[in-house]
């Protein structure tokens, strides 16, 4: 799954689902890299599930990357906005929820 989240001749979606199944497996520290990595990816999808999964993995590790889409206010249509995801994010991996 982490080949196919770091390929970017696949389509968003696909790469999506890649990290939200990354958020539901162990963690390795290659697939928590490919996720903050994602973090940064110009798609917003792909950014909105790699931040779901760094939450779903609880990964401290994530924290200051994550803390980067504090400043992104884009909505993901059905979702809330990067920002309020990366706040409840933030907040469930400190044990503030």
């Amino acid at each position: 799954m982490v080949n196919i989240l770091l390929d970017i001749r696949q389509d968003a979606k696909t790469r999506g689902f890649a990290a939200e199944g990354l958020g539901l497996l162990p963690p390795t520290r290659r697939s928590t890299n490919a996720l903050i990595k994602m973090l940064h990816d110009q798609s917003t999808e792909v950014r909105y599930s790699a931040l779901c999964a760094l939450g779903a993995l609880r990964s401290k590790a994530a924290l200051r990357s994550i803390e980067s889409l504090l400043n992104e206010r884009v909505v993901m249509p059905g979702e809330m906005s990067l920002y309020d995801r990366a706040s409840e994010v933030i907040a469930s991996i400190r044990g503030e929820l």
